[in-house]
Formats: structure tokens, C-alpha cells, sequence
């Protein structure tokens, strides 16, 4: 029997704790490997990371790193969750204490306001996206070519609608002058002119639901010029009145729906790949493919720009989303979600998904080593291909009888729920009141998961190649790879052009976010959100919770995407005489400031705090009102009302915000990770890093399913450097080609 191999995992987030959970699936896991996870600070999580805030009076408030939604097309993610959370369940004795099941975890959620910019004026969209019987995390195989009948499915549902509410039609007769079509094609134009509707419309759907059983020459490029002759004629019935809000949205997601067909089957994506368009950014590839500036600039297009960050260093002026994985991505989003479009997690990210992890793990043999900050890889000098040495700083030193009892407890107990503090729990740590008080940022914390910490560590720890491990999963962001794996970049092309491209491409890029709550003492309809009549009627209809409260994309920047997260009222623990109603999160990017920013300027977490609360101030007082109406002042008739916040402080007018939580993401492991054009390319795979012992995961690497910083990502990231280790899984949902 072969020794043990001891696998390193660096770094807590969804993809080194993926890692570890699909590792621990393999069977007689433990005949194979030892796991150890290091991680900086008293949290795991990484981006996903959320703490409860300790202080008196502040109600085990959630603080999340930013907006958290998992969407239904998460098939990996929640197919993770789901597994996970059954089988915490069939232990006597649970190792921590979270939801019992998916359902309990998480809420769907079904409505979205598009917000529209018409002549300098803001318009809600709400768009109802319809739930279905199918459950998240059950797919093996996602087939592409369906998608390309439910987009046809589309075109007719969308120009049917538009005709019977405006009585404007095409004419027949289109399909009559379109004398290119070959001799085979004649029997579908019978076919089509049988049918009820019109004939053009009825062509396309059977020439596409035919597509994959015809051995015909070119009749992908039959759909092609059909839906060109459709969206020319479509145009010229309605160019002429896009000021009505129903026609120029029923062009713009007719002329979206076309030219994603036309597209896809123009560039050949099935066959190419998806990235083989990423060289464009999306709007262009739109524009490329015939989509007009109205769809081009709708809030629609701008909504999934604000969902990936997809700005150029943070610019909102500058967008830029690799077009085939920005196709790829809103495919899967619109027309495979399972259940609904999206969920929202019922407490914070860290309780809802950490929390479960970690006690699986553990109660599984995984070990977690707490308060290790990785310093730096370094090569064996004996083999260059190999790791051969892992530097990790060790921040504190745990208290005798903690370590004698099994390690760091990083929980908090809230409303039955074990929740990760928003700083640690300093009874464990022998340095523990030391750390209390920052000097650099008075009346904080030293802040352990930060890179301008002028906290001392207490120690270095040195991992040595075959002795304390055989194989390492970097699990860290890739902001950090150039301050924590120097030699490993000099050393090799492939990660030195992941990092900043060639000639032809560009680097793998981050960029800087920002994330605020609020908590507020009227409820959202007090403060004058409406849901659509239509809305709640639907939700009346289907028997079932459709997930109705605010959500809206597309607004003014930079705090561009609003959701009320009201529903964590349940999980979070407010004093009676200072309870709120509403809880809104908004979120942006941040572009980076201006100068260098050594991590010995400790100050400086401090002022980009500051610049950020000082921003969303400036933003609150312009764009709040267009949002709660009713939530404004004389004074301030754009903006809403401070005297409505809960502030535990007691503050009075302006002095209310300042107790609201305000983060701005800036150390390198916190960035988010774009997706911009000609950089897809670069990314390493989880099993490819170019050095024999050294695996990959992180949305930062080149998965088989999306290249895009989410969750699915990461997730997918994870189940593939398992896989390169132990060989499971062996699928995983929506990998290309599937």
C-alpha cells in the first residue's frame, strides 16, 4: 500500500473548499490523501466570505463582501449544496448547526427591474422570468442546440404578443421574395404556409427544430438570412416609435433574441467553441452581428456588464466582457435555469454555504489551519517542476486548551445558526487583547485579513515538499500569484502571459468593488417600491412564492445594481426598540486610486473606506428617490431621507450613514476577477499549472463551463482540480462540449 499523499489546499474560498469536498467524495478517500486547508484569517469564504457584527446594539447585522445571488443555472454549485447539506443531515449529532436542507437555504426569486435611461429620465423594466417544475443541481448533460429552438420559440412568443396589443403585422409575402432558398427547403415553406401564424415565423421554428437531423449544406445560414429578413421588417414597423416604453422593449429583446441566433450560428460557436468569439467584447459582437444601438445601450445589455463588473480598471465608461463567454453565460442564464432565475441564500454567504462546508469537512478528517498567511511558493531547487517549499506567516498563536480541543471555533451562535463573527473570537488567541486596537484605524480591530496590516505575525511556518505535503491546490485569487509565486512566474510563459498577456492577447485582469447596506426603519413599499400588479396576480396563480421584493440592474453609476434583502430580518437579532423593516444592498466597481499604496501605508484601508462612503453619500443623494419615492425630502428631493436609517449610534441626519456598512474591495485576494476580450486564452487550467504537484482552482482559471467570476465558477474550478487529483467527478454539468 502506497504512503498517504498530503495535498496543501491555500486559501478558504468556494474553490479550494470545493476542492476538498469533491475529494472527500471519492471513495476510501482517506486510504489516499491527507488534506490540509490554510487560511489567512479567522474566516472562510474568500469573496463569498460574510461575518455577523459583535458589536452591542448592531444586531448580528450580516456584512457580506459584496451582493451575493446564486442563479438557477448553477447546476454544480447547488448540486454541491444540495449533496453536502443531506449529508450533514444523516449525522446523530451534527458537527455545526445550519439548514437542514436546500430548500430551507435558499429563496427563488423571479423578478428583475431593467432600469431604462430615456432622455435623462429613469424607467423601471420589470421583466417576471417564469419558475418551472426542474431542480437546480440535477443536470448531467446541457444540450446546446435546444437553446437555439427555444430562441426561435422566442422570436414567435415575442412578435405574437407585440402583434395582437399593436395590431401591426408582417406580411406573408416575406417568405414569397426570398428566392435564395435551395430546393429542399420547399417542403418546410409548405410546411410553414399550413400552419397557423405567420409563415415566416413558422419556417424558422421547423427549419430549427430540423437543423440537427438535416444533412443539408448551409442551413444554418437559411436561419440566419431569416431572421435578418424578420428583424428588417420587425425594424421598419417600429424605428419610428421607440419613445413608447411597450415597442422599444419589444425590439429590443426581439432584436437581442435574433441576434444571438444569428450570431451563434454565423461564427459556428457549436462547432468553435463559444471562445472563439472572446477576442470581441460583447457589444461589439452584438453590433458585428446587426444589433441595433438601442439593444446595443439597452438596460438589458448594461445589466449584464454590471452583473460581472465588466468595466476596464473599474471604469463604468469602459465596458468591456469577453462576447463568447458573455453569450455563453446569458444562454445558460435565461434558458436553463432550473426552478427560478435566481436564489437568494436565506442568512449570509458565509453561514449559508461556509458554514455547512466547513462541517462536513472537518467532521470528514479535513483539517483547517486558521491565521496562515500564505507569504510565498518557491521552487525545489532540485526539480524546477516541482514545489518544492510553501512559506505560510503564522498571524497568532491559539491558547493551549483550544489547540488541545480540536483547533479554532470560528462561529458565532445567532438565531440557531453557527455565523462567522466580523472579527475573531479573541478569547481563543493568546495575543487576543492585543489585537483589540489598531492604532492605524482607531476604534477597529487589527485586521487579520488584510495586506496593510501593521498587525506583527507571530511566526513563520515553512511547508517543505514531502514532508509536509506532495501536491498543492492554489486556491488563492490571481491578483496575489506576483507577490506570493515569483519564481513560479519567471519560470514559466504560460503563467507570465496569464498575468499580462502577449502580443496578441491580454492578462487576466481584476478590478476593484464595492458593496453598502442599509438598514432602514420603513418597509420598501412605505418607502414607495412598487411590484406590479401583474406580478403578485402571477405569484397568486402559480400557489408558490415567485420572490417578488426589489431587485433592479441597469441603474446609475456606481452603485448600479439594487436588491432588497429584506427576508434576512428572520436570521439577524435587532433590539426590539430598533428594529428595521428593509435591508438593501447596492453594489459597483471602484476604479482604482490614484498612487502607490505600499502595504506598509496602513492608513490606507482606512481612507478607501472613507472614499467610498463619501461616494455612496454623494450617490444616495442623486439617484435614492427614483427607487423609494416616498422615501425622500424636501431638501433632498433626489435623495431619501437619513432620519429612516436604523442607526445604533443614535446619530441624527447625515450622521446616519455612518453606521450603514461600507466596503470597498482592495487587497489582492479580494478583487474580482474579469473576463475581459483576449484574455481568456491565458487562464491555466486546474490540472494544467505547467508544475508537476501543483493544481489550480478559483474562477480566475480556465473551467469547461464559464469563464466569469461567480460562483459556478469557482465551483466548477474545484470539481476539476478534484478530478486532475483523484478522478472524481467524472462529469461535471455544462462543461463544453456538452
Amino acid at each position: 500500500m502506497s504512503a498517504k499523499k498530503k495535498i496543501a489546499i491555500l486559501g478558504g474560498g468556494l474553490g479550494g473548499i470545493s476542492t476538498a469536498y469533491w475529494l472527500t467524495e471519492k471513495e476510501q478517500w482517506q486510504d489516499d490523501y491527507e488534506i490540509t486547508i490554510y487560511q489567512m484569517g479567522w474566516r472562510l469564504g474568500g469573496k463569498g466570505a460574510s461575518a455577523r457584527n459583535v458589536k452591542p446594539g448592531y444586531g448580528y447585522r450580516i456584512q457580506e463582501h459584496g451582493l451575493h445571488i446564486w442563479f438557477g443555472f448553477y447546476e454544480n454549485a447547488f448540486r454541491t449544496m444540495r449533496q453536502a447539506l443531506e449529508q450533514l443531515g444523516e449525522y446523530a449529532d451534527p458537527p455545526v448547526k445550519t439548514f437542514g436542507s436546500w430548500r430551507e437555504a435558499f429563496r427563488p426569486h423571479s423578478l428583475v427591474h431593467f432600469e431604462e435611461n430615456v432622455d435623462g429620465r429613469w424607467v423601471h423594466w420589470p421583466v417576471l422570468f417564469p419558475p418551472n417544475d426542474a431542480l437546480p443541481g440535477d443536470a448531467d448533460v446541457i444540450e446546446l442546440w435546444p437553446m437555439i429552438e427555444t430562441l426561435v420559440g422566442w422570436l414567435r412568443t415575442l412578435y405574437d404578443q407585440f402583434s395582437e396589443t399593436s395590431g401591426r403585422t408582417l406580411s406573408d409575402a416575406l417568405v414569397d421574395k426570398a428566392t435564395w432558398l435551395p430546393e429542399w427547403a420547399k417542403s418546410f415553406v409548405e410546411l410553414a404556409a399550413d400552419a397557423a401564424g405567420h409563415t415566416l415565423l413558422e419556417l424558422l421554428a421547423l427549419l430549427a427544430k430540423h437543423v440537427p437531423e438535416s444533412e443539408q449544406e448551409g442551413v444554418e445560414s437559411i436561419v440566419v438570412k431569416l431572421t435578418r429578413v424578420l428583424l428588417d421588417a420587425v425594424w421598419a414597423l417600429v424605428d419610428d416609435d421607440l419613445d413608447d416604453d411597450e415597442t422599444r422593449r419589444f425590439w429590443i429583446l426581439l432584436d437581442l433574441a435574433g441576434t444571438f441566433l444569428i450570431g451563434i450560428l454565423d461564427d459556428d460557436l457549436f462547432r468553435h467553441g463559444f471562445e472563439s468569439v472572446d477576442g470581441d467584447d460583447f457589444g461589439e459582437w452584438l453590433t458585428r452581428h446587426g444589433a441595433k444601438p438601442v439593444t446595443v445601450q439597452s438596460a438589458l445589455i448594461r445589466t449584464i456588464y454590471d452583473l460581472v463588473f465588466g468595466f476596464d480598471q473599474g471604469d463604468t465608461t469602459r465596458p468591456n466582457f469577453a462576447a463568447g463567454t458573455a453569450v455563453r453565460g446569458t444562454l445558460r442564464m435565461l434558458l436553463t435555469y432550473k426552478g427560478s432565475l435566481m436564489y437568494k441564500m436565506c442568512a449570509g454567504m458565509g453561514d449559508t454555504i461556509f458554514t455547512p462546508l466547513y462541517g462536513l469537512l472537518k467532521k470528514r478528517g479535513v483539517r483547517f489551519e486558521f491565521f496562515h498567511k500564505v507569504e510565498e511558493l518557491t521552487l525545489d531547487p532540485d526539480d524546477a517542476t516541482q514545489v518544492g517549499a510553501i512559506r505560510l506567516a503564522r498571524q497568532v498563536t491559539l491558547k493551549p486548551e483550544v489547540e488541545a480541543n480540536g483547533g479554532y471555533w470560528p462561529f458565532v451562535e445567532v438565531k440557531g445558526l453557527d455565523c462567522w463573527p466580523s472579527v475573531p473570537n479573541f478569547d481563543q488567541i493568546v495575543e487576543g487583547e492585543a489585537l483589540r486596537h489598531d492604532p492605524h484605524n482607531p476604534g477597529q480591530p487589527y485586521d487579520l485579513e488584510s495586506w496593510w496590516t501593521s498587525w506583527g505575525d507571530v511566526g513563520q511556518r515553512v511547508l517543505e515538499r514531502g514532508t509536509d505535503f506532495d501536491l498543492v491546490v492554489l486556491a488563492t485569487s490571481i491578483a496575489p500569484i506576483p507577490y506570493i509565486a515569483p519564481s513560479l512566474v519567471a519560470s514559466n510563459a504560460d503563467w507570465k502571459r496569464m498575468l499580462e498577456g502577449d502580443a496578441d492577447s491580454v492578462g487576466v485582469q481584476t478590478v476593484q468593488t464595492q458593496g453598502v447596506q442599509l438598514w432602514l426603519a420603513p418597509s420598501a413599499t412605505q418607502l414607495g417600491w412598487t411590484v406590479p400588479a401583474w406580478a403578485r396576480e402571477a405569484e397568486e396563480q402559480a400557489g408558490q412564492p415567485l420572490g417578488l421584493r426589489g431587485l433592479a440592474g441597469g441603474y446609475a453609476q456606481d452603485l448600479n445594481t439594487y436588491c432588497d434583502l429584506s427576508g434576512l430580518l428572520d436570521v439577524e437579532d435587532w433590539p426590539a426598540d430598533n428594529l428595521p423593516a428593509t435591508i438593501a444592498y447596492f453594489c459597483g466597481t471602484v476604479k482604482d486610486f490614484p498612487g502607490a499604496h505600499p502595504f506598509d501605508d496602513y492608513a490606507f484601508p482606512r481612507q478607501a473606506n472613507e472614499a467610498v462612503r463619501a461616494q455612496a453619500l454623494a450617490w444616495f443623494r442623486r439617484a435614492a428617490a427614483h427607487l423609494w419615492p416616498n422615501g425622500s425630502t424636501r431638501m433632498e428631493p433626489a435623495g431619501v431621507n437619513p432620519n429612516l436609517l436604523i442607526d445604533p449610534e443614535g446619530g441624527v441626519d447625515d450622521a446616519r450613514f455612518g453606521s450603514q456598512f461600507y466596503r470597498v474591495n482592495i487587497d489582492p485576494n479580494e478583487r474580482y476577477v474579469l473576463t475581459v476580450k483576449g484574455s481568456t486564452q491565458n487562464r491555466l487550467a486546474p490540472g494544467a499549472s505547467g508544475f508537476a504537484n501543483l493544481y489550480l482552482a478559483g474562477d480566475w482559471t480556465h473551467n469547461g463551463v464559464l469563464n466569469a467570476g461567480c460562483v459556478e465558477a469557482s465551483v466548477a474550478s474545484g470539481m476539476e482540480a478534484a478530478r486532475a487529483i483523484g478522478g472524481v467527478p467524472s462529469r461535471i454539468a455544462g462543461e463544453y462540449p456538452d
